[in-house]
């Protein structure tokens, strides 16, 4: 199988595991600890859920990377790239860390701090494009970091907040 063509590169577990490493240079403790309880969440969430969001012919090359067998398998953030995190951001903030993680407001609070960070590096780094296509040829990106990671709090049930 040719991964040049099936995979994004870079994918989202190596934009996650970039920001992580980013992070540790940056915080220590309860912060870095928070940060990497987000991530992980984030990626569970993306790996089991975000598939269902796919056009078409990502839905086709995922089920075909996903029940491959042995070396050849692969995980939704193992095929995709930073457009999917966008995507899925909502799905996360509002339906994940609420009804599956049963998340207290201090991790919902940092989940919305947390996830609007690897956006801001991810535009910064290029690998979104207001109005255009993104570079891993997926779907463009409108809106901004803030409104995207915003969702969390519209998403909350009265109370959270």
């Amino acid at each position: 199988m040719s991964e040049g063509a099936q995979i994004v590169k870079p994918t989202i577990a190596q934009i996650f595991s970039e920001f992580l490493a980013e992070q540790e240079r940056r915080l220590s403790g309860r912060s870095l600890s928070q940060y990497g309880q987000v991530v992980g969440l984030l990626k569970t969430s993306l790996n089991n859920y975000g598939y269902q969001g796919l056009c078409a012919a990502d839905a086709e090359r995922f089920d075909r990377l996903y029940k491959a067998q042995g070396e050849e398998h692969r995980e939704f953030c193992e095929i995709f790239g930073a457009e999917h995190i966008l995507l899925n951001l909502r799905e996360f903030l509002g339906y994940f860390m609420v009804r599956k993680v049963i998340a207290g407001a201090e991790l919902l609070r940092a989940a919305g701090t947390v996830t609007q960070d690897p956006v801001k590096v991810a535009c910064g780094k290029g690998l979104y494009r207001r109005g255009g296509r993104s570079r891993g040829g997926g779907a463009s990106w409108r809106g901004s970091p803030q409104s995207a990671a915003g969702a969390s709090a519209r998403a909350q049930p009265d109370g959270i907040r």
